[in-house]
Order: C-alpha cells, then structure tokens, then sequence
C-alpha cells in the first residue's frame, strides 16, 4: 500500500469519526436541552403550587382576599387591597419569568399561553381590571403588553371568576356569583 492510499484511508476514517461525534453531541445536547425544559416548568410548576394551592390552604384569610379582590377591589380594605395587589403582583412577575424560559426556549409555546390565559383571567375580572390599571406602572413594558395584547385578542375569554369561584362555593343559591 502507498503512502497516498493510506492518507486516503486515514482522512476517510478521520471524517467518519468526526460525523460520529458531531451526531453523538447533538443527540446529548437534545437530551440536556429536554432535560432544561422538563426542569424549567416544574419549578414554575412546583412553585405555583407552593405560594398559591400550599400558601392558600395554609392560609384561607389570603383566599377570601382573592376571591372578593376579584370580585370588587373596592370593596377590600386598604390592608385586604395590598395583600390583593401583592398576590396579583406575583403572579403576574411570575408569568415574566415564565416569559423570558419561553423565549429562551425552555418553556412550550403551549404552556406559556397556558399561564398567559390564567394570569389575564385574574386580569379581566372586575377586581382585577381595577388593580391591573394600577399596576401596570411598575410592571415591565413588555410584560404589560404581552397581557394587553392577549386580553385584546381575547375578548370573550373567561375572568378568574367566571372559571373558579363556582368551584369555591362562590355562587349565590340562585346561580350568581357574590
């Protein structure tokens, strides 16, 4: 064998190892990238459940607030009107965190959407309108009109009321709401 014919072979297996690697690396950077998501909406996820489902039942003071904040936010005290705008506060800094693992590719466009129809839900409620007006001057510019957008877009969507409080035991014996 000559020296031509070697170097041939050995280029040839050079270039075949090279193609392995590469497809070796991408199939690990799909996994670690799966493995970001996966980890990326379960901390949204078990945070949620820590402040709001864990938080509430801890303290069901802090529900009442919630539903009647919803309902009519000047109907709050002024103690019962900052706990309202702090829960709404975080959650809708919540859904900027959610927002910025979206754009990062961390998050699925289908549950980011998910979590913008809840936070504008909370948003197009009576209470909650009223508190969004508010708001929105110490809420991030691109957070505002993400929310905006989605509430302008969706004009028939559901409030937090019309989704939860029948669940809460929030209905009058006639079927209303209060």
């Amino acid at each position: 064998m000559n020296w031509e014919a070697l170097e041939a072979v050995s280029a040839f297996i050079a270039t075949v190892a090279t193609l392995i690697t590469l497809i070796y690396l991408a199939i690990q950077i799909r996994e670690s990238n799966k493995l970001a998501r996966s980890a990326s909406l379960k901390s949204i996820l078990d945070d949620f459940i820590e402040y709001t489902v864990v938080g509430h039942l801890n303290n069901p003071e802090l529900s009442d607030i919630f539903d009647r904040g919803q309902m009519d936010f000047d109907a709050l005290t002024q103690r019962e009107k900052n706990s309202f705008a702090s829960m709404l506060t975080r959650d809708v800094l919540q859904l900027q965190n959610i927002m910025q693992q979206h754009e990062h590719g961390l998050i699925s466009d289908t549950d980011y959407q998910a979590w913008l129809a809840y936070i504008s839900s909370q948003l197009i409620s009576p209470g909650g309108g009223k508190c969004w007006k508010n708001m929105k001057n110490v809420i991030t510019p691109t957070m505002v009109s993400a929310l905006d957008d989605y509430i302008e877009k969706h004009p028939s969507a559901p409030s937090w009321i019309e989704l939860f409080s029948h669940r809460y035991g929030n209905e009058n014996s006639d079927g209303s709401l209060g």
